[in-house]
């Protein structure tokens, strides 16, 4: 078994390497960290994407159920539907999951100008934030 310790990035294919830059750092907001004429590589945190140019990409079906997240603070989850809508970007779906699901909270899901499915969501609940302490007696 391999023993990996994190994602290091993941590859977005796109058609159009300029159109794509301008959505992933005007859109969603990543920071363009280097370019080339076939790649760009963004940061979002301390998480990394990549664009690939390629000649086609591949149009899934369900395509909600392939897509990639991007976590957004539970203050900013309503001004970034309505900053989406501002941009001619649809939301597709909106869900909530309930505590106790592997990523709870509420989730926002669109497309990017090549119909990658991107998702924003706020994990308010209790995902990927520890429990507090219980309060001793003293």
């Amino acid at each position: 078994m391999l023993k990996t310790q994190g994602i290091a990035h993941f590859s977005l294919p796109v058609s159009d390497m300029a159109r794509s830059i301008a959505f992933y750092s005007e859109i969603v907001g990543l920071e363009l960290v280097f370019g080339t004429k076939d790649l760009a590589f963004f940061r979002s945190g301390k998480d990394h994407v990549v664009l690939a140019l390629t000649d086609s990409v591949p149009k899934l079906k369900n395509a909600r159920n392939v897509h990639h997240a991007f976590i957004v603070e539970s203050r900013d989850f309503e001004s970034s539907l309505a900053f989406l809508a501002s941009k001619g970007v649809t939301v597709v779906d909106e869900d909530a999951r309930p505590e106790g699901s592997v990523f709870a909270g509420r989730s926002a899901y669109f497309e990017d100008p090549d119909g990658n499915m991107l998702e924003i969501i706020d994990l308010a609940a209790t995902a990927f934030r520890p429990k507090p302490a219980p309060v001793l007696p003293l």
